[in-house]
């Protein structure tokens, strides 16, 4: 359930933090910098996701150029960008999702870097807000032909302690 793309793009130039159980992929939290997060959402696009692409493809590209601009209005070069994050259904809401943020936090707090991330679940909200993430903006989705065509976008930092 993972996009192969956006593991490549975190394997050459970001960070991985995943959680194992008797070897198997429990959780993943996938962080890139800005600009690698758009070069990731652009693999995505035109790689694993073809099919989608096919089936929705208006909607489904001006949601990730939306995305695309929101990075490289609101995030400094310098920060680093949840890409991605999952954990198993059946693990889910038992401390597992907590557990893949905190060595991201550890480091990024001694480097004193920021973290970003975008999302468009609002039930994430709550759970990244519990995890130190405070709420900057909350934006909606794409606009084509004057209709909103695509879910909003929250999007939210951490600041370094």
């Amino acid at each position: 359930y993972i996009f192969p793309a956006a593991i490549k793009t975190c394997l050459r130039k970001g960070r991985i933090w995943g959680r194992y159980h008797e070897r198997k992929l429990l959780g993943v939290s996938l962080w890139v910098s800005p600009i690698d997060a758009k070069l990731a959402h652009k693999s995505i696009k035109t790689g694993s996701l073809k099919t989608m692409l096919k089936l929705f493809s208006s909607q489904f590209s001006a949601y990730y150029h939306f995305i695309e601009s929101l990075i490289s209005v609101e995030c400094p070069e310098d920060a680093l960008v949840l890409l991605y994050m999952a954990v198993e259904p059946n693990y889910q809401r038992k401390g597992l999702g907590s557990s893949l943020l905190q060595p991201v936090f550890q480091t990024l707090d001694y480097e004193k870097t920021e973290c970003w991330l975008f999302t468009h679940s609002d039930s994430s909200v709550d759970f990244f807000m519990k995890n130190g993430f405070e709420l900057k903006t909350n934006k909606k989705g794409p606009v084509n032909y004057g209709k909103y065509i695509g879910p909003s976008v929250w999007t939210m930092i951490r600041l370094p302690k």
